[in-house]
């Protein structure tokens, strides 16, 4: 499977990146980062990029400091991508998850400023903004 990454063809290269993590055939964090980092690299299309940019914050979010997660997650957070209202949820449930109540208030604010926002992600966004 690492063969497969190191071939550079996006579409096989992130296939074989899941399954090396789903069945987890490598356990280390560092070569995991490492081949998340070269699938990003390898992939031309700018949303397939900025979703497995995505995953690789949402696989280390238990794992990764804020700044590590922010690091990872500002391309997205700052693009126009489909996948920004993805991250700035996750970021606003990570801060959450470390009891920071004020920061996930604002990552969430964000996401109902956004438009085009997705009806599910909209309610379940307003659902946790009532927790406040």
């Amino acid at each position: 499977m690492t063969r497969i990454i190191n071939e550079k063809v996006d579409t096989y290269s992130a296939l074989a990146l899941y399954y090396l993590i789903d069945n987890k055939i490598i356990n280390d964090n560092d070569k995991i980062g490492n081949l998340f980092d070269k699938v990003i690299l390898i992939n031309k299309d700018i949303e397939l990029r900025n979703l497995i940019i995505f995953k690789k914050a949402l696989y280390f979010s238990d794992k990764y400091s804020e700044n590590e997660m922010l690091k990872i997650l500002n391309p997205v957070i700052n693009s126009e991508s489909i996948w920004k209202q993805h991250s700035l949820l996750l970021m606003g449930d990570y801060y959450f998850n470390k009891k920071e109540f004020v920061k996930s208030k604002e990552f969430f604010n964000m996401i109902t400023k956004l438009s085009n926002v997705n009806p599910k992600i909209k309610i379940d966004v307003e659902k946790r903004l009532n927790r406040f």
